[in-house]
């Protein structure tokens, strides 16, 4: 019977241990699309958005607005907005909310590698708190901010820079 529940309590922590730290924070970031997969949602119509993201993470929707919240570990998520206007979404931002700033510089040189191997973008401007990069022809425009790296916070911004075929 000890041994029973010995092996009862040693099988529980391992079931908590493994349930809690599933994978690593960028692995939850990208499990529904990568940062260039959110790249090619530019574009794209409301429909076709919410079918691709997991209605169970919906919490706001309007008219030409969405915004999806999915958890990464207690207290930890990652927030998506999408915006749109008649020729499809225009806008998308992602928004992290970590706990320390280990996990977040994580995700940043995760972020920043995706994006370089991606032969649209290449090697980003940057500054102390921020990259940014255009594709070629600049229709498409990547900001990730992260000055406030130290809170956790991440804020990646892609912009589709032509709206009603009118370039900005």
């Amino acid at each position: 019977m000890k041994k029973q529940v010995l092996l009862l309590i040693s099988f529980s922590i391992l079931t908590i241990i493994t349930c809690n730290e599933v994978g690593t924070t960028y692995d939850q970031l990208i499990a529904i699309k990568t940062v260039s997969q959110r790249v090619s949602d530019l574009k794209k119509t409301k429909i076709e958005i919410k079918n691709s993201e997991d209605p169970i993470a919906l919490v706001r929707e309007e008219h030409q607005f969405l915004e999806y919240e999915y958890p990464v570990r207690k207290d930890e998520s990652y927030v998506i907005f999408y915006r749109f206007d008649d020729t499809g979404c225009f806008e998308i931002k992602l928004d992290t909310y970590l706990n320390n700033q280990i996990d977040a510089q994580k995700v940043i040189n995760l972020i920043i590698k995706d994006l370089e191997v991606n032969t649209t973008f290449g090697l980003p401007k940057k500054s102390s708190n921020f990259y940014r990069w255009e594709n070629l022809n600049s229709e498409i425009l990547i900001e990730l901010d992260v000055q406030n790296i130290k809170r956790g916070h991440i804020s990646l911004n892609i912009f589709s820079t032509i709206f009603n075929n009118l370039k900005i």
